[in-house]
Parts: structure tokens; C-alpha cells; sequence
């Protein structure tokens, strides 16, 4: 858990997660910019990346938009859909080892 992107960051570079869920509204460092962050690093790019958000498409992409290959999901988030996500990323990684 991490209040902020920076926080975020900092804990990713300790111990990298297979999966990151994040909202995009954060203070300090949005959660595009965050993103954008992780994806930079050849390190973290099998990482699965979900962000959360209540903001409009046009809003997103006022932002800059997300980075691709990073899944979406509305406020308030559906949670059957969610774990779905989270179970299809397990079965790749198992599948891929």
C-alpha cells in the first residue's frame, strides 16, 4: 500500500509486484505520471498495471491518457470484472513459466 506515486515507486523498486492497482488521482505524482514512471524501467515491464479512475475518457487523455497495456476501470470499480482481471493474470503468468 502507498498513499502517493512516489511512495509507490519507492516500494516497487523494493520489492517488485506482479500486479500494481492504482488510482490515477493521487497527490504528489498523479497516477499517469507514476505509470509512465514504471513503464520506463525494462525492470517492471511484465508488470500487470490496473488504474482506477472517475475521470472521463476526455479527461484521461487531457492528462496525456494512459500508457498502453495498462487496464481501466471506472469508480466505482466492479469488482466480478476486477477479479476476472486478477484471476486471467495469474493463469498467464503460471502458463508462461
Amino acid at each position: 500500500m502507498a498513499s502517493n506515486g512516489i511512495e509507490a515507486l519507492l516500494g516497487i523498486a523494493q520489492a517488485v509486484p506482479d500486479l500494481l492497482i492504482t488510482d490515477i488521482a493521487m497527490s504528489q505524482m498523479d497516477g499517469i505520471e507514476m505509470i509512465r514512471a514504471i513503464r520506463a524501467k525494462d525492470a517492471y515491464r511484465d508488470m500487470d498495471i490496473i488504474a482506477v479512475t472517475g475521470l472521463k475518457f476526455e479527461d484521461l487523455d487531457k492528462r496525456g491518457g494512459l500508457p498502453a497495456g495498462v487496464t481501466h476501470f471506472d469508480k466505482p470499480i466492479p469488482f466480478d470484472q476486477l477479479q476476472g482481471f486478477i484471476k486471467a493474470c495469474i493463469l498467464h503468468r503460471r502458463v508462461s513459466a
